[in-house]
C-alpha cells in the first residue's frame, strides 16, 4: 500500500527527452485519478530541482538532527543551505541544467512540507548507514561536477562530511552541547526552537 502525504504533482517524461505513448497514457491515467500530471520534455531539470533540495537539505539534517521546518525556518541553517544550493546550481548549469525558480523558492518548496524528517535523518534515527555505497557515489558525481564547474566554495559538506556517518553526527552534537550546529563558519551552535 502507498500512503501519499504531500503534494499532488508528478512530473512525467522520457530520459531522451521524447515524447511516448506510455508516458501519454500514464499521464492521462494519473489526471483522471485527480492529479497533475504533464509530460515535460526536459524532465532531468525537474529531477535537478529535488536533487538540489536533498544535496542540502540531507547532510544539514543528519549533522543538526532537525526537521525541514526547523532548517528552513533558522536563518543561520537556512543560510548553509542556501550556500550548498548555490554551489550545486552552478554544478548543475555547467552541465546543461536550467531551473525553472530560484533558490529562494525552492527553500520556501522545502519550508511548505512542513515538519518532514529528510530521508538521512530517518536513516540516522534508526541507527542506518548514512554513506552507503550508492548514496555515496551519487554524492561524489555530484561533488566531481561542482569541481569542474568551480562551485567547491564550501568544503563539499555532504560528500566529506556523510560518509563518516553516525559518529560526525554524534561528534557535531556533541561538541553543540546537545544544541544544533546551524551556523556557517568555526563550530557555532544555536539552540534549536
Amino acid at each position: 500500500m502507498i500512503s501519499h502525504t504531500y503534494g499532488d504533482r508528478f512530473s512525467l517524461g522520457e530520459p531522451d527527452a521524447s515524447r511516448s505513448e506510455r508516458a501519454e497514457t500514464l499521464s492521462r491515467l494519473l489526471i483522471a485519478a485527480g492529479l497533475k500530471a504533464p509530460v515535460r520534455p526536459r524532465l532531468r531539470d525537474e529531477l535537478w530541482v529535488k536533487l538540489w533540495g536533498n544535496m542540502a537539505f540531507n547532510p544539514i539534517s543528519a549533522l543538526t538532527t532537525a526537521t525541514l521546518d526547523v532548517i528552513t525556518g533558522d536563518p543561520g541553517a537556512r543560510a548553509v543551505a542556501r550556500a550548498m544550493m548555490l554551489e550545486g546550481q552552478a554544478a548543475a548549469e555547467a552541465v546543461g541544467v536550467r531551473f525553472a525558480l530560484d533558490v529562494d523558492k525552492r527553500i520556501q518548496g522545502g519550508a511548505e512540507v512542513g515538519r518532514h524528517k529528510t530521508s538521512m535523518l530517518q536513516d540516522l534515527k534508526l541507527g542506518r548507514p548514512l554513506g552507503d555505497r550508492g548514496a555515496s557515489r551519487r554524492r561524489g558525481g555530484t561533488s566531481r561536477l561542482g569541481r569542474g564547474a568551480g562551485a567547491d566554495q564550501h568544503g563539499d559538506l555532504g560528500a566529506r562530511a556523510m560518509p563518516r556517518g553516525d559518529a560526525a553526527c554524534r561528534g557535531m552534537r556533541s561538541a553543540c552541547r546537545g544544541q544544533a550546529f546551524l551556523r556557517p563558519g568555526p563550530a557555532s551552535c544555536i539552540a534549536l526552537r
